[in-house]
């Protein structure tokens, strides 16, 4: 009797699903009334040949991807080093101090600020002999600024100006320029138009 119900049973279930099963032998009686097949809820789970097959398409379509952001990321190296700020060295107690023009000092004296310039000695000197210093002509002015021979003597020069240097010259004309002004050259200062105390141009 039991193997009677088995066989029945594996007919029956082959006609319910519609594919060929296996047929296993039970111990227990398998009821006949047929079972209504149920459809399947869930999604079909994938082999693990499909697995497989994702995983690696999976892993080929990221390789490139994870290429170019390596690419896209990556500084090229230069071998010139960066440029450096120049070191500056602490300014030296000499940087502070203001600018000071070199003093001038003719005749072995400091030439004083309240004189005239040097050029408007230079061009006194070539309105009067053409910067000849050592002039002599015998109309009683001596030197390349023309002086008397008594101004010479009252600015305390020595002998006659002609065999004085420039330097001296230029040096008593400036004692002298103190007392009398350009009034002591005076066709030479009104050629140049210059006023009594003028010092500069």
């Amino acid at each position: 009797t039991t193997s009677a119900s088995t066989t029945e049973t594996t007919q029956n279930l082959g006609s319910i699903s519609g594919i060929s099963t296996t047929s296993y032998p039970s111990t227990t009686s398998i009821s006949r009334s047929p079972v209504a097949p149920t459809p399947p809820t869930t999604a079909a789970v994938p082999s693990a040949n499909e697995t497989e097959t994702s995983y690696a398409n999976s892993t080929t379509s990221t390789t490139p991807t994870t290429a170019v952001r390596v690419i896209a990321t990556t500084v090229p190296s230069s071998t010139t080093a960066p440029p450096t700020a120049p070191i500056s060295e602490e300014p030296t107690e000499e940087s502070f101090e203001p600018d000071q023009e070199m003093e001038i000092t003719i005749f072995g004296q400091p030439y004083l600020d309240t004189w005239p310039r040097l050029e408007m000695w230079e061009r006194m000197a070539w309105c009067e002999s053409r910067q000849t210093w050592d002039v002599d002509t015998g109309n009683g002015y001596f030197g390349g600024l023309q002086f008397a021979l008594g101004s010479w003597q009252w600015m305390g020069g020595q002998g006659s100006p002609a065999d004085a240097g420039k330097e001296e010259q230029i040096y008593r004309a400036n004692l002298l320029w103190q007392a009398q002004g350009w009034n002591g050259w005076p066709g030479c200062k009104q050629y140049f138009g210059w006023s009594r105390w003028q010092v500069k141009e």
